[in-house]
């Protein structure tokens, strides 16, 4: 199992409030991006990242309660 630290950071490093920022960062640099697919799969990744951490933190909580 994830070890608190590690848990910790990972959800620091995808915290919800932080998706439209990356979004934005995203947008401004997809001139840099081969094609449009492949930007729809970077999207992806983050939204299934956000998705995994608050699972983890649902977990801690049922944990801890």
């Amino acid at each position: 199992m994830m070890n608190d630290v590690l848990i910790k950071t990972y959800c620091h490093e995808e915290k919800l409030e932080n998706i439209n920022l990356r979004a934005e960062y995203i947008n401004k640099y997809t001139f840099r991006l081969k094609t449009e697919q492949f930007y729809k799969n970077i999207k992806r990744s983050i939204k299934k990242r956000v998705y995994i951490c608050k699972e983890i933190y649902q977990n801690i909580l049922t944990l801890a309660s």
